[in-house]
Protein backbone atom coordinates (compact mmCIF):
# COMPACT_ATOMS: atom_id res chain seq x y z
CA UNK A 1 0.00 0.00 0.00
CA UNK A 2 1.71 3.64 -0.74
CA UNK A 3 1.23 7.21 -0.27
CA UNK A 4 -1.20 7.45 -3.19
CA UNK A 5 -4.05 5.84 -0.38
CA UNK A 6 -4.04 9.47 0.60
CA UNK A 7 -8.21 9.73 1.47
CA UNK A 8 -7.89 13.20 0.86
CA UNK A 9 -6.76 14.05 -2.43
CA UNK A 10 -5.09 17.77 -2.47
CA UNK A 11 -4.65 19.80 -5.09
CA UNK A 12 -2.58 19.16 -8.10
CA UNK A 13 0.42 21.25 -7.63
CA UNK A 14 0.54 19.49 -4.30
CA UNK A 15 -0.01 16.26 -5.24
CA UNK A 16 3.28 17.02 -8.15
CA UNK A 17 5.23 18.31 -5.05
CA UNK A 18 4.63 15.88 -2.80
CA UNK A 19 4.90 12.65 -5.89
CA UNK A 20 8.32 14.38 -6.14
CA UNK A 21 9.23 13.98 -2.84
CA UNK A 22 8.47 10.48 -1.89
CA UNK A 23 8.61 8.68 -5.47
CA UNK A 24 11.85 6.81 -3.51
CA UNK A 25 9.72 6.34 0.10
CA UNK A 26 8.96 2.73 0.74
CA UNK A 27 5.43 1.65 0.24
CA UNK A 28 3.22 2.68 3.31
CA UNK A 29 6.33 4.69 5.29
CA UNK A 30 3.15 7.30 5.33
CA UNK A 31 -0.32 7.05 4.79
CA UNK A 32 -1.22 4.25 7.40
CA UNK A 33 0.55 4.94 10.95
CA UNK A 34 -1.05 8.77 11.40
CA UNK A 35 -4.23 7.67 11.23
CA UNK A 36 -3.70 5.73 14.53
CA UNK A 37 -2.96 8.88 16.47
CA UNK A 38 -6.47 10.11 15.27
CA UNK A 39 -8.57 8.46 18.34
CA UNK A 40 -11.66 10.67 16.72
CA UNK A 41 -11.22 9.69 12.93
CA UNK A 42 -12.16 6.72 11.28
CA UNK A 43 -10.21 5.27 8.32
CA UNK A 44 -10.69 2.52 6.02
CA UNK A 45 -9.67 0.62 3.25
CA UNK A 46 -12.10 -1.40 0.89
CA UNK A 47 -11.67 -3.89 -1.88
CA UNK A 48 -13.80 -3.63 -4.80
CA UNK A 49 -16.48 -5.63 -3.29
CA UNK A 50 -16.38 -3.47 -0.44
CA UNK A 51 -14.77 -5.92 1.99
CA UNK A 52 -12.72 -4.40 4.57
CA UNK A 53 -8.96 -4.75 3.84
CA UNK A 54 -7.97 -2.37 6.43
CA UNK A 55 -9.40 -0.05 9.38
CA UNK A 56 -7.67 1.77 12.29
CA UNK A 57 -8.39 1.57 15.71
CA UNK A 58 -11.00 4.21 15.42
CA UNK A 59 -13.16 2.37 13.10
CA UNK A 60 -13.13 -0.89 15.10
CA UNK A 61 -13.82 0.71 18.52
CA UNK A 62 -16.86 2.28 16.66
CA UNK A 63 -17.75 -1.20 15.92
CA UNK A 64 -17.23 -2.87 18.86
CA UNK A 65 -14.60 -5.82 17.76
CA UNK A 66 -11.37 -5.87 16.59
CA UNK A 67 -9.58 -4.88 13.21
CA UNK A 68 -8.54 -8.60 12.62
CA UNK A 69 -11.89 -9.62 12.72
CA UNK A 70 -13.29 -6.85 10.65
CA UNK A 71 -10.72 -8.30 7.70
CA UNK A 72 -12.98 -9.28 4.91
CA UNK A 73 -16.09 -8.22 6.41
CA UNK A 74 -18.23 -5.76 4.83
CA UNK A 75 -20.85 -2.96 6.01
CA UNK A 76 -23.65 -5.25 6.00
CA UNK A 77 -22.01 -7.40 8.89
CA UNK A 78 -22.47 -4.33 10.99
CA UNK A 79 -24.97 -1.46 10.21
CA UNK A 80 -28.82 -1.64 9.41
CA UNK A 81 -29.90 -2.50 6.27
CA UNK A 82 -31.19 1.40 5.05
CA UNK A 83 -27.51 2.29 5.99
CA UNK A 84 -26.00 -0.20 4.05
CA UNK A 85 -27.69 0.53 0.58
CA UNK A 86 -26.17 4.25 1.29
CA UNK A 87 -22.85 3.00 1.97
CA UNK A 88 -22.59 0.83 -0.47
CA UNK A 89 -24.31 2.87 -3.84
CA UNK A 90 -21.46 5.62 -2.41
CA UNK A 91 -18.23 3.05 -2.56
CA UNK A 92 -19.93 2.29 -6.81
CA UNK A 93 -20.18 5.76 -7.59
CA UNK A 94 -16.74 6.59 -6.17
CA UNK A 95 -15.05 3.40 -8.15
CA UNK A 96 -17.48 3.81 -11.30
CA UNK A 97 -17.05 7.95 -11.93
CA UNK A 98 -13.06 8.00 -10.08
CA UNK A 99 -14.59 11.31 -8.18
CA UNK A 100 -14.06 11.52 -4.61
CA UNK A 101 -17.36 12.11 -2.04
CA UNK A 102 -16.41 14.95 0.32
CA UNK A 103 -17.90 15.72 3.67
CA UNK A 104 -20.96 14.12 2.80
CA UNK A 105 -22.89 14.42 6.17
CA UNK A 106 -24.59 11.56 6.92
CA UNK A 107 -25.45 8.55 10.09
CA UNK A 108 -23.11 5.70 11.63
CA UNK A 109 -24.68 3.60 14.16
CA UNK A 110 -22.38 1.82 17.19
CA UNK A 111 -22.29 -1.80 17.86
CA UNK A 112 -22.84 -0.75 21.51
CA UNK A 113 -26.13 1.54 20.81
CA UNK A 114 -26.46 4.70 19.50
CA UNK A 115 -26.41 6.70 16.51
CA UNK A 116 -24.02 9.61 15.46
CA UNK A 117 -23.99 12.14 12.58
CA UNK A 118 -20.40 11.47 10.76
CA UNK A 119 -18.84 13.74 7.86
CA UNK A 120 -17.37 11.49 5.45
CA UNK A 121 -15.21 11.68 2.99
CA UNK A 122 -14.69 8.98 0.00
CA UNK A 123 -11.95 8.71 -2.80
CA UNK A 124 -11.27 5.77 -5.31
CA UNK A 125 -8.10 3.75 -4.25
CA UNK A 126 -5.84 2.98 -7.82
CA UNK A 127 -3.15 0.91 -8.64
CA UNK A 128 0.08 1.64 -9.86
CA UNK A 129 -1.74 0.38 -13.83
CA UNK A 130 -4.23 3.17 -13.05
CA UNK A 131 -6.96 0.48 -12.79
CA UNK A 132 -9.22 1.36 -9.52
CA UNK A 133 -8.84 -1.53 -7.36
CA UNK A 134 -11.26 -0.54 -4.24
CA UNK A 135 -12.11 2.70 -2.39
CA UNK A 136 -10.60 4.59 1.07
CA UNK A 137 -12.54 6.75 3.21
CA UNK A 138 -12.73 9.33 6.61
CA UNK A 139 -15.20 9.90 8.64
CA UNK A 140 -15.54 12.04 11.94
CA UNK A 141 -18.45 12.69 14.26
CA UNK A 142 -20.42 15.67 14.43
CA UNK A 143 -21.59 17.44 17.37
CA UNK A 144 -22.70 20.88 18.39
CA UNK A 145 -20.04 21.37 20.38
CA UNK A 146 -17.35 18.80 20.03
CA UNK A 147 -15.32 18.65 16.21
CA UNK A 148 -16.94 20.45 13.29
CA UNK A 149 -20.55 21.92 14.17
CA UNK A 150 -23.71 19.64 12.51
CA UNK A 151 -24.85 21.80 9.71
CA UNK A 152 -28.32 23.67 9.99
CA UNK A 153 -29.88 21.66 7.34
CA UNK A 154 -29.67 18.20 9.18
CA UNK A 155 -29.97 19.46 12.49
CA UNK A 156 -34.23 19.30 12.71
CA UNK A 157 -33.68 15.74 10.79
CA UNK A 158 -31.39 14.92 13.63
CA UNK A 159 -33.57 15.49 16.37
CA UNK A 160 -36.42 13.49 14.77
CA UNK A 161 -34.07 10.66 14.25
CA UNK A 162 -33.17 10.79 18.29
CA UNK A 163 -36.98 10.59 18.29
CA UNK A 164 -37.60 8.01 16.89
CA UNK A 165 -34.93 5.91 18.31
CA UNK A 166 -36.45 7.17 21.82
CA UNK A 167 -40.26 6.06 20.78
CA UNK A 168 -39.84 2.68 19.15
CA UNK A 169 -41.75 1.83 22.04
CA UNK A 170 -45.28 3.82 20.36
CA UNK A 171 -46.65 4.16 17.16
CA UNK A 172 -45.43 6.41 15.39
CA UNK A 173 -47.03 7.91 12.33
CA UNK A 174 -45.03 10.19 9.58
CA UNK A 175 -47.89 12.66 10.02
CA UNK A 176 -46.73 12.82 13.46
CA UNK A 177 -43.40 12.87 13.18
CA UNK A 178 -43.64 15.85 10.05
CA UNK A 179 -45.75 17.30 12.98
CA UNK A 180 -42.92 17.75 15.79
CA UNK A 181 -40.25 18.23 12.86
CA UNK A 182 -42.36 21.27 11.74
CA UNK A 183 -42.46 20.36 8.16
CA UNK A 184 -44.93 18.86 5.68
CA UNK A 185 -45.46 15.36 5.18
CA UNK A 186 -43.77 15.98 1.81
CA UNK A 187 -40.93 18.02 2.87
CA UNK A 188 -39.84 15.21 5.69
CA UNK A 189 -40.31 12.57 3.04
CA UNK A 190 -37.66 14.29 0.72
CA UNK A 191 -35.66 15.29 3.67
CA UNK A 192 -35.37 11.52 4.52
CA UNK A 193 -34.48 10.30 1.01
CA UNK A 194 -32.18 12.61 0.20
CA UNK A 195 -29.86 12.74 3.72
CA UNK A 196 -31.09 8.42 4.45
CA UNK A 197 -31.74 7.27 1.53
CA UNK A 198 -34.89 5.76 2.58
CA UNK A 199 -38.63 7.27 3.63
CA UNK A 200 -39.51 8.10 7.24
CA UNK A 201 -42.28 4.93 7.21
CA UNK A 202 -39.36 2.63 6.43
CA UNK A 203 -36.80 4.19 9.08
CA UNK A 204 -39.54 3.73 11.93
CA UNK A 205 -39.59 0.30 11.55
CA UNK A 206 -36.16 -0.49 10.86
CA UNK A 207 -35.87 1.04 14.15
CA UNK A 208 -38.15 -0.80 16.09
CA UNK A 209 -36.41 -4.12 14.36
CA UNK A 210 -33.21 -2.68 15.88
CA UNK A 211 -34.76 -2.13 19.24
CA UNK A 212 -35.99 -5.63 18.90
CA UNK A 213 -32.47 -6.91 17.89
CA UNK A 214 -31.23 -5.45 20.93
CA UNK A 215 -34.18 -6.65 23.17
CA UNK A 216 -33.58 -10.41 21.47
CA UNK A 217 -29.87 -10.72 22.51
CA UNK A 218 -29.82 -8.76 25.88
CA UNK A 219 -33.21 -9.66 27.31
CA UNK A 220 -34.93 -12.40 28.78
CA UNK A 221 -37.99 -11.48 27.08
CA UNK A 222 -39.96 -13.78 24.73
CA UNK A 223 -40.02 -13.15 21.18
CA UNK A 224 -43.71 -12.18 21.70
CA UNK A 225 -43.15 -9.81 24.50
CA UNK A 226 -40.37 -7.95 22.21
CA UNK A 227 -42.93 -8.11 19.45
CA UNK A 228 -45.73 -6.48 21.57
CA UNK A 229 -43.34 -4.34 23.53
CA UNK A 230 -42.67 -2.62 19.92
CA UNK A 231 -45.91 -2.11 18.63
CA UNK A 232 -46.57 -5.22 17.10
CA UNK A 233 -49.98 -6.97 18.05
CA UNK A 234 -49.62 -9.63 15.80
CA UNK A 235 -46.56 -12.48 16.37
CA UNK A 236 -46.81 -13.54 12.33
CA UNK A 237 -46.52 -9.67 11.36
CA UNK A 238 -43.62 -9.29 13.87
CA UNK A 239 -41.46 -12.38 12.57
CA UNK A 240 -42.40 -11.20 9.01
CA UNK A 241 -40.94 -7.83 9.09
CA UNK A 242 -38.22 -9.16 10.94
CA UNK A 243 -37.14 -11.94 8.87
CA UNK A 244 -37.09 -9.43 5.83
CA UNK A 245 -35.23 -7.28 7.48
CA UNK A 246 -32.96 -9.20 9.21
CA UNK A 247 -32.66 -12.18 6.80
CA UNK A 248 -33.32 -14.72 9.53
CA UNK A 249 -36.09 -15.49 12.17
CA UNK A 250 -36.30 -13.30 15.54
CA UNK A 251 -35.55 -17.09 17.19
CA UNK A 252 -32.57 -17.62 14.97
CA UNK A 253 -31.04 -14.37 15.83
CA UNK A 254 -31.28 -14.83 19.15
CA UNK A 255 -29.67 -17.96 19.41
CA UNK A 256 -26.73 -16.76 16.22
CA UNK A 257 -26.05 -13.45 18.15
CA UNK A 258 -26.14 -14.31 21.61
CA UNK A 259 -23.63 -17.66 21.26
CA UNK A 260 -21.88 -14.50 18.96
CA UNK A 261 -21.88 -12.05 22.18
Amino acid sequence: MTSSLSPLAPPDEVAARFAEFGHNLPPGQISLDLFESLPDVMFWVKDTESRYVYVNQAFADVLNSSRSQLLGQTDADHYAPELVRVFHKDDQTVMTTGAPISNKTELVTRAVGGIEWHMTTKVPVVDRDGVTIGTAGISRRLAQHDGHPLPAPYRALSQMVDYVHQHVDDNISVEELAAKSGMSVSTLERRFRTTLGTTPKRFIVHAKIAAACERLVNTAMSVNEIAESIGYHEHASFTRTFTRIMHMSPTAYRKHYRLKT
